[in-house]
């Protein structure tokens, strides 16, 4: 049997209430708790709504209740997103992928080495790399939440942001530990520069493609 309005309302507030954190999940808990319910009152005429709700839960997903699906939707999007991130980072060691890699380093070191202050210019750089991928997340901004709960994949591209600060970490503390005993004219270090800057762009770019799949499924599968 079909189920009212007001019963999939029920349903709702009652998935809410069970402490599930993402929208995602949510959605496709819904679905299911809806179709069992509907099969249960169904099958059992005698059953109240109310217990029907209970059953399709306990039936589904155990006495543990919805944090079971949850870590694994958690875990799925995860999965998928370090998938998608290392065939990224593999398509830079292929051609003419790599040879774009090597051009930039080679170029990025040739600055240094013509430049009175390579770690002021190296901190600018990264730090206009950071500032460029912050700007980017602004149309997240809208998409953090949906009825109250969190978007994961909205949370999962914010995440991928922090690979970005890889780099600006390694900076500070060439700057802060080493500051009286590394020599940043040394040429070593300059290729160690090189390949974090090198790396921290290759970073922002796979950013940037994952951070355009995620909008747009967003916008089309949630805030449509």
């Amino acid at each position: 049997m079909k189920l009212t309005n007001q019963q999939i309302e029920y349903i709702k507030n009652y998935i809410t209430r069970c402490d599930t954190m993402y929208y995602e999940v949510y959605l496709e808990i819904l679905d299911h708790i809806i179709l069992s319910v509907e099969a249960i009152l169904e099958k059992e005429e005698t059953i109240s709504f109310e217990n029907a709700v209970v059953m399709a839960k306990e039936e589904a997903f155990g006495k543990i209740g919805f944090k079971g699906m949850m870590t694994e939707k958690v875990k799925a999007i995860n999965r998928k997103n370090r998938k998608s991130f290392n065939l990224q980072i593999k398509s830079y060691f292929d051609f003419p992928k790599s040879m774009i890699a090597i051009t930039v380093f080679v170029i990025y070191f040739l600055l240094l080495s013509v430049l009175d202050k390579p770690r002021i210019f190296h901190t600018i750089t990264l730090v206009a790399i950071l500032v460029v991928g912050l700007l980017q997340l602004l149309p997240f901004r809208k998409l953090i939440k949906k009825e109250g709960l969190f978007i994961l994949r909205t949370q999962s591209i914010f995440l991928y942001f922090n690979l970005l600060m890889i780099g600006m970490h390694i900076n500070n503390a060439m700057a802060i530990i080493g500051k009286d005993v590394i020599d940043f004219h040394n040429v070593f270090i300059k290729i160690f520069m090189a390949i974090i800057f090198t790396s921290t762009l290759m970073t922002y770019f796979i950013f940037m493609k994952m951070r355009k799949t995620t909008l747009l499924e967003l916008n089309q599968q949630i805030f449509a």
